[in-house]
């Protein structure tokens, strides 16, 4: 099943920090940030060679590699941050198994701040994988 094709939205491999973390350690949140989209962007862009690292990972022959990351390749986001529809979309799961009647702001939990930061050096720059 395509959980895109479905309309599901599950969000994977996030970096989640609370205030306190962010306010003391600031600045090594920000390198940790800048490390992780390096290596989305990388794994996103360089087919080849993410299937190569895939396949060590999970133990699987270069075929099955290649077409695991065929299939999940349309569920990464172009950068790393998540647009409010999809960040509502992945709430909406959580809100009926936690039978809320309404779900929080989406401010209350979600913040690309760092990321967006982070995004447009990356781009400034013209950095490439």
């Amino acid at each position: 099943m395509s959980f895109v094709e479905q309309e599901w939205v599950e969000l994977q491999g996030t970096i989640n920090v609370t205030d306190a973390v962010l306010s003391s350690e600031g600045p090594l949140v920000e390198k940790f940030i800048r490390a992780t989209l390096k290596g989305f962007i990388h794994f996103r862009d360089l087919r080849a060679q993410s299937i190569a690292l895939l396949g060590k990972f999970l133990r699987t022959p270069e075929d099955a590699t290649a077409k695991i990351y065929q299939l999940m390749r349309p569920s990464l986001t172009q950068d790393g941050i998540v647009s409010e529809d999809l960040q509502a979309k992945s709430l909406d799961h959580v809100v009926e198994r936690a039978g809320l009647k309404a779900p929080p702001r989406l401010d209350r939990i979600f913040d690309y701040s760092l990321a967006i930061k982070v995004r447009n050096e990356l781009h400034a720059s013209s950095w490439k994988p």
